[in-house]
Protein backbone atom coordinates (compact mmCIF):
# COMPACT_ATOMS: atom_id res chain seq x y z
CA UNK A 1 0.00 0.00 0.00
CA UNK A 2 2.82 2.41 0.88
CA UNK A 3 0.62 5.13 2.37
CA UNK A 4 2.99 8.09 2.29
CA UNK A 5 3.90 11.27 0.43
CA UNK A 6 3.11 9.66 -2.94
CA UNK A 7 0.05 7.62 -1.91
CA UNK A 8 -2.72 9.79 -0.50
CA UNK A 9 -5.46 8.92 1.93
CA UNK A 10 -8.01 9.68 -0.79
CA UNK A 11 -6.37 7.14 -3.05
CA UNK A 12 -6.48 4.51 -0.29
CA UNK A 13 -10.20 5.30 0.15
CA UNK A 14 -10.77 4.76 -3.56
CA UNK A 15 -8.94 1.44 -3.38
CA UNK A 16 -11.04 0.35 -0.39
CA UNK A 17 -14.27 1.09 -2.26
CA UNK A 18 -13.12 -1.09 -5.14
CA UNK A 19 -12.20 -3.88 -2.72
CA UNK A 20 -15.60 -3.61 -1.04
CA UNK A 21 -17.32 -3.84 -4.43
CA UNK A 22 -15.67 -7.23 -4.97
CA UNK A 23 -17.28 -8.56 -1.75
CA UNK A 24 -14.31 -10.75 -0.78
CA UNK A 25 -14.62 -13.63 1.66
CA UNK A 26 -11.26 -12.63 3.10
CA UNK A 27 -8.72 -9.85 2.60
CA UNK A 28 -4.96 -10.30 2.63
CA UNK A 29 -2.65 -7.35 3.20
CA UNK A 30 0.81 -8.11 1.86
CA UNK A 31 3.04 -5.77 3.85
CA UNK A 32 4.74 -2.38 3.28
CA UNK A 33 1.79 -0.41 4.59
CA UNK A 34 3.61 2.91 4.92
CA UNK A 35 6.50 4.79 3.36
CA UNK A 36 8.85 7.48 4.65
CA UNK A 37 7.27 8.06 8.09
CA UNK A 38 5.38 6.34 10.89
CA UNK A 39 2.99 9.29 10.86
CA UNK A 40 1.12 7.68 7.98
CA UNK A 41 0.06 4.80 10.23
CA UNK A 42 -2.70 6.97 11.70
CA UNK A 43 -4.96 6.59 8.67
CA UNK A 44 -3.58 3.85 6.41
CA UNK A 45 -6.17 1.26 7.47
CA UNK A 46 -9.08 3.59 8.30
CA UNK A 47 -10.92 2.95 5.00
CA UNK A 48 -10.87 -0.80 5.77
CA UNK A 49 -11.90 -0.61 9.43
CA UNK A 50 -15.58 -1.26 8.71
CA UNK A 51 -14.87 -4.24 6.48
CA UNK A 52 -15.88 -7.54 8.06
CA UNK A 53 -15.34 -10.31 5.51
CA UNK A 54 -16.56 -13.68 6.82
CA UNK A 55 -13.06 -15.18 6.84
CA UNK A 56 -11.35 -12.13 8.27
CA UNK A 57 -8.53 -9.73 7.41
CA UNK A 58 -4.95 -11.04 7.48
CA UNK A 59 -1.55 -9.52 6.96
CA UNK A 60 2.21 -9.96 7.00
CA UNK A 61 5.06 -7.51 7.58
CA UNK A 62 7.13 -5.95 4.81
CA UNK A 63 10.61 -4.48 4.82
CA UNK A 64 9.40 -0.87 5.20
CA UNK A 65 7.25 -1.87 8.18
CA UNK A 66 10.30 -3.31 9.91
CA UNK A 67 12.52 -0.39 8.89
CA UNK A 68 10.15 2.22 10.30
CA UNK A 69 8.92 0.50 13.45
CA UNK A 70 7.80 -3.10 13.72
CA UNK A 71 6.09 -2.80 17.11
CA UNK A 72 4.06 0.26 16.11
CA UNK A 73 2.95 -1.31 12.84
CA UNK A 74 1.89 -4.48 14.66
CA UNK A 75 -0.10 -2.40 17.16
CA UNK A 76 -1.99 -0.54 14.41
CA UNK A 77 -2.72 -3.81 12.58
CA UNK A 78 -4.26 -5.14 15.78
CA UNK A 79 -6.27 -1.96 16.35
CA UNK A 80 -7.58 -2.28 12.78
CA UNK A 81 -8.70 -5.90 13.35
CA UNK A 82 -6.13 -7.22 10.89
CA UNK A 83 -4.65 -10.45 12.21
CA UNK A 84 -0.89 -10.72 11.74
CA UNK A 85 0.51 -13.97 10.38
CA UNK A 86 4.12 -13.59 11.46
CA UNK A 87 5.68 -17.06 11.25
CA UNK A 88 2.25 -18.50 12.05
CA UNK A 89 -0.79 -20.03 10.43
CA UNK A 90 -4.57 -20.12 10.77
CA UNK A 91 -7.14 -22.79 9.99
CA UNK A 92 -10.40 -21.47 8.55
CA UNK A 93 -13.56 -23.45 7.88
CA UNK A 94 -15.92 -22.14 5.23
CA UNK A 95 -18.99 -24.04 4.04
CA UNK A 96 -17.58 -27.24 5.47
CA UNK A 97 -14.28 -26.76 3.61
CA UNK A 98 -10.89 -26.15 5.19
CA UNK A 99 -8.50 -23.35 4.29
CA UNK A 100 -5.05 -22.91 5.82
CA UNK A 101 -3.22 -19.60 5.54
CA UNK A 102 0.32 -19.14 6.75
CA UNK A 103 2.60 -16.13 6.69
CA UNK A 104 6.26 -15.39 7.40
CA UNK A 105 8.21 -12.36 8.54
CA UNK A 106 9.99 -10.27 5.89
CA UNK A 107 12.84 -12.06 4.16
CA UNK A 108 15.37 -9.20 4.28
CA UNK A 109 14.54 -7.26 7.44
CA UNK A 110 12.80 -9.75 9.71
CA UNK A 111 13.22 -13.27 10.99
CA UNK A 112 11.21 -15.57 8.72
CA UNK A 113 10.71 -19.03 10.20
CA UNK A 114 9.03 -21.35 7.72
CA UNK A 115 9.25 -24.37 9.99
CA UNK A 116 7.31 -22.55 12.68
CA UNK A 117 4.82 -21.10 10.18
CA UNK A 118 3.75 -24.45 8.76
CA UNK A 119 3.99 -26.45 11.98
CA UNK A 120 0.25 -27.08 12.31
CA UNK A 121 -0.67 -27.44 8.64
CA UNK A 122 -2.27 -30.62 7.32
CA UNK A 123 -3.19 -31.88 3.87
CA UNK A 124 -6.96 -31.84 4.36
CA UNK A 125 -7.58 -28.42 2.85
CA UNK A 126 -6.41 -25.58 0.62
CA UNK A 127 -3.04 -24.11 1.69
CA UNK A 128 -2.06 -20.51 0.93
CA UNK A 129 1.30 -19.03 1.93
CA UNK A 130 2.17 -15.34 2.23
CA UNK A 131 5.60 -13.73 2.15
CA UNK A 132 6.06 -10.05 1.40
CA UNK A 133 9.24 -10.75 -0.56
CA UNK A 134 8.85 -13.35 -3.35
CA UNK A 135 12.53 -14.30 -3.10
CA UNK A 136 11.79 -16.00 0.20
CA UNK A 137 10.07 -18.86 -1.58
CA UNK A 138 13.27 -19.66 -3.45
CA UNK A 139 15.85 -18.87 -0.79
CA UNK A 140 13.74 -20.34 2.02
CA UNK A 141 13.66 -23.71 0.26
CA UNK A 142 9.98 -24.46 0.72
CA UNK A 143 9.62 -28.22 0.96
CA UNK A 144 5.92 -28.09 1.74
CA UNK A 145 3.34 -28.35 -1.03
CA UNK A 146 1.12 -25.25 -1.05
CA UNK A 147 -1.78 -24.64 -3.40
CA UNK A 148 -0.88 -20.97 -3.79
CA UNK A 149 1.91 -18.64 -2.68
CA UNK A 150 1.37 -14.87 -2.53
CA UNK A 151 3.90 -12.03 -2.49
CA UNK A 152 4.35 -8.37 -3.32
CA UNK A 153 7.37 -6.15 -2.58
CA UNK A 154 8.44 -5.47 -6.17
CA UNK A 155 5.66 -3.01 -7.15
CA UNK A 156 5.65 -4.97 -10.40
CA UNK A 157 8.80 -3.06 -11.23
CA UNK A 158 6.94 0.28 -10.90
CA UNK A 159 8.62 1.30 -14.17
CA UNK A 160 8.47 -1.71 -16.48
CA UNK A 161 9.68 -0.70 -19.92
CA UNK A 162 9.13 -2.78 -23.07
CA UNK A 163 12.21 -4.88 -23.92
CA UNK A 164 14.07 -3.55 -20.87
CA UNK A 165 11.76 -4.80 -18.14
CA UNK A 166 11.78 -3.40 -14.57
CA UNK A 167 14.69 -0.97 -14.72
CA UNK A 168 14.94 -0.42 -10.96
CA UNK A 169 14.92 -4.09 -10.00
CA UNK A 170 18.21 -5.96 -10.08
CA UNK A 171 18.74 -9.72 -9.77
CA UNK A 172 18.59 -10.59 -6.09
CA UNK A 173 16.09 -7.77 -5.42
CA UNK A 174 13.00 -9.33 -6.93
CA UNK A 175 13.61 -9.15 -10.67
CA UNK A 176 13.35 -12.93 -10.88
CA UNK A 177 9.72 -12.84 -9.68
CA UNK A 178 8.43 -9.33 -10.13
CA UNK A 179 4.81 -9.55 -11.34
CA UNK A 180 2.16 -12.14 -12.14
CA UNK A 181 2.25 -15.94 -11.95
CA UNK A 182 5.34 -18.12 -11.58
CA UNK A 183 6.07 -21.76 -10.91
CA UNK A 184 8.60 -22.04 -8.12
CA UNK A 185 9.71 -25.42 -6.86
CA UNK A 186 6.46 -26.92 -8.11
CA UNK A 187 4.26 -24.34 -6.37
CA UNK A 188 2.18 -21.59 -7.94
CA UNK A 189 3.37 -18.11 -6.93
CA UNK A 190 1.50 -14.89 -7.63
CA UNK A 191 3.31 -11.57 -7.21
CA UNK A 192 1.06 -8.51 -6.98
CA UNK A 193 2.05 -5.09 -8.31
CA UNK A 194 0.50 -3.48 -5.24
CA UNK A 195 -0.95 0.02 -5.25
CA UNK A 196 1.68 2.41 -3.85
CA UNK A 197 4.98 3.86 -5.05
CA UNK A 198 8.31 4.79 -3.49
CA UNK A 199 11.24 7.03 -4.52
CA UNK A 200 9.21 8.69 -7.28
CA UNK A 201 5.42 9.05 -7.64
CA UNK A 202 5.37 7.32 -10.98
CA UNK A 203 4.33 4.05 -12.59
CA UNK A 204 5.03 3.33 -16.26
CA UNK A 205 3.51 0.27 -17.99
CA UNK A 206 2.75 -0.98 -14.49
CA UNK A 207 -0.61 0.19 -13.12
CA UNK A 208 -1.56 -0.35 -9.47
CA UNK A 209 -3.32 -3.61 -8.77
CA UNK A 210 -5.95 -5.09 -6.50
CA UNK A 211 -5.54 -8.85 -6.84
CA UNK A 212 -8.81 -10.81 -6.76
CA UNK A 213 -8.43 -14.58 -6.59
CA UNK A 214 -11.32 -17.02 -6.78
CA UNK A 215 -10.67 -20.51 -5.42
CA UNK A 216 -12.57 -23.21 -7.26
CA UNK A 217 -10.58 -26.36 -6.53
CA UNK A 218 -11.02 -28.89 -3.73
CA UNK A 219 -14.79 -28.31 -3.45
CA UNK A 220 -14.57 -24.52 -3.00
Amino acid sequence: MHRGPFTSFEFIKKISKNVNYLKPDLIIFGGDYIYASLNYLKDVFLPFNNFNPPLGKWGVLGNHDNYLGTKKVIRVLKESAIELLNNSSIKLIFGGNILYIFGVDDFRTGYPDLKKAIKFLKEDGIVIGISHNPLFWEKGKLNFSADLLLSGHTHGGQIDLPFLGPIFLLPGHGREYYRGFYNINGNKLYVSRGIGTIHIPLRIFCPPEITFIEIKSKNF
